[in-house]
């Protein structure tokens, strides 16, 4: 089906942003503001172990995505994002899943198609923050594996694998 079909489909992510927002509801920050005229959003956004930066997967366009890690700033009562990095591991950019951060924060755990045959087959991965040094951790090429989370030591991780049709 067209892509068209999924504007408002949840988890599918379009036409999203990120906010904060605090407990009681009262009070609310937008740190991105990304454009209405192209098909962009966020997806999965998770805080670092020490709060300092949040990790997001971000679409820039219609196919093509990225993974983004901020310093997440609380100042004077407000909330706002600094130092944006991007990150494209691979060769295909178009779809990234954002996990998390390793309990050292050292590393993220992510999902991609980075050098699938179908964007579909997608596995798990990690990045090294320092060297950018990129680990498959999964090799499903038929499945998409997803939801990636550490235990609290770092030494294993958890994830979801699912079978998906292949057209």
């Amino acid at each position: 089906p067209p892509v068209e079909n999924y504007f408002t489909t949840p988890g599918v992510g379009f036409y999203n942003d990120l906010w904060v927002i605090t407990v009681d509801g009262k009070k609310a920050w937008q740190p991105t503001n990304l454009s209405v005229n192209e098909l962009t959003s966020v997806l999965h956004p998770q805080f670092s172990y020490d709060g300092s930066k949040l990790l997001w997967a971000e679409t820039l366009y219609r196919s093509e995505m990225a993974i983004k890690i901020a310093d997440f700033i609380v100042d004077k009562g407000e909330i706002y994002l600094k130092s944006v990095t991007t990150y494209q591991p691979g060769s295909i950019h178009i779809f990234y899943e954002t996990h998390g951060f390793s309990p050292d924060d050292k590393k993220i755990v992510f999902t991609a198609s980075i050098d699938a045959e179908y964007w579909t087959g997608m596995d798990i991965y990690t990045l090294k923050l320092e060297t950018l040094k990129l680990e498959r951790l999964t090799n499903t090429p038929e499945e998409w594996d997803e939801h990636a989370h550490y235990s609290p030591d770092g030494k294993k991780n958890c994830m979801g694998i699912k079978p998906w049709l292949l057209f």
